[in-house]
């Protein structure tokens, strides 16, 4: 972890610059290893070649509760006599805010899979993001408002806590070329997926499906599927969960860290609900930061965030004290061992802790103080809490 130099340094630069330049300039190489992750699937196809039914299919055999954002007039709910899912219907305006409201709503629901049936309207459907260039005027510098608006949405997908799997229309895809008699004439070579290009490179397993119903990887990442032509049933769903299960879980920070680095916000003004956690964390919510980033996050607010206002910490700046969450650890540290930090007399606090109450201690004395109650004997019976 490079050493990172304090606020005044960084006058002049958002907060959310500033995270960045932690976290993209502290490069800590790790032994690579096989991880448990969450799958990341698009289907296409034209219409009729079944890419509703074969999300449900995989997301089945995958297991868990589903849920379906359907953008296709509820013809996902055709298929409830054979399959257990919950619904909603995404009509126009298909914008990415609200596809990215969506899936939040199903995430924070609980749902373990969420299937996106389709995700074509974004780019090309009502309020979708052609639609609003053209709105706008056409003009190629429109592009510097739709993009991010666009890569929010994507982003909404590759950092969702859950799988995801998502249907995309298609068109045909042609090349021209000389003819017997040289004249230059259109060949279809393929389907083309209805969105931009490139959206689903950072996806696990790309698939397309013909008119007969069958299935071909475009992309997979998982090497099951290369070379083959299938039909999709949720024995695609069973392979697909043994291999992404086949990993270790990846651990991820606690509740107790989590708030941490939320006391550390509110010490700068910040309120954590205000600001842009995938922006400044790359991480839906704070929950899903790993817990070998947690350090380098923590230091970063700590250190590095301004105070929110635009005022700068000086030399003379007053020691900041614990947070709620740290006085609460030392407390349950303290019952531990079978002692009342709250019915404690004035003169044994100040004697164990220097201070008169448990929240005056100063944030740079609590690894201390934490580090001191383990070497504490555990008090007589007659001491005890209970």
């Amino acid at each position: 972890m490079r050493n990172m130099t304090g606020a005044r340094a960084m006058a002049g630069k958002s907060t959310g610059d500033l995270m960045r330049d932690v976290l993209h300039n502290s490069f800590i190489f790790e032994e690579a290893k096989r991880e448990a992750c969450k799958l990341r699937l698009a289907i296409a196809g034209f219409s009729g070649t079944g890419k509703t039914r074969a999300a449900l299919e995989i997301a089945t055999g995958i297991g868990g509760k589903i849920a379906v954002i359907d953008c296709e007039c509820r013809s996902a709910s055709l298929y409830a006599d054979k399959y257990k899912f919950s619904t909603t219907q995404l009509s126009a305006p298909y914008s990415p805010e609200r596809y990215i409201a969506a899936i939040n709503a199903a995430e924070e629901a609980g749902y373990d899979i969420i299937i996106v049936d389709g995700i074509s309207p974004e780019w090309d459907g009502e309020g979708g993001i052609i639609e609003s260039k053209d709105k706008m005027g056409g003009g190629f510098n429109d592009w510097a408002k739709l993009t991010p608006r666009h890569n929010k949405f994507k982003n909404a997908i590759l950092w969702s806590p859950v799988h995801i799997i998502c249907t995309m229309s298609a068109k045909a895809e042609y090349v021209v070329e000389p003819n017997s008699k040289g004249r230059s004439v259109p060949r279809q070579v393929g389907m083309a997926p209805i969105q931009r290009s490139g959206f689903a490179r950072d996806f696990t397993v790309v698939m397309e499906l013909d008119q007969q119903h069958q299935a071909v990887s475009t992309k997979d990442r998982t090497r099951l599927f290369d070379g083959q032509t299938f039909q999709i049933d949720s024995a695609v769903g069973v392979a697909l969960r043994d291999w992404l299960d086949a990993g270790a879980v990846a651990k991820t920070i606690s509740v107790e860290q989590e708030q941490e680095i939320v006391s550390a916000m509110a010490a700068k003004g910040y309120d954590v609900n205000e600001l842009d956690i995938q922006g400044l964390f790359f991480v839906p919510n704070l929950l899903c930061l790993r817990v070998s980033d947690y350090p380098l996050a923590l230091k970063a607010v700590v250190e590095v965030w301004p105070i929110k206002g635009g005022a700068q910490q000086s030399q003379g700046t007053t020691s900041q004290t614990i947070s709620k969450h740290q006085a609460g650890q030392i407390v349950r540290a303290a019952e531990a061992k079978g002692y009342d930090v709250a019915s404690m007399p004035r003169e044994e606090k100040v004697r164990l802790f220097h201070v008169e109450k448990i929240g005056h201690l100063l944030a740079d004395d609590f690894e201390a103080a934490l580090n001191g109650i383990e070497s504490w004997q555990p008090a007589p019976p007659a001491q005890q809490t209970h």
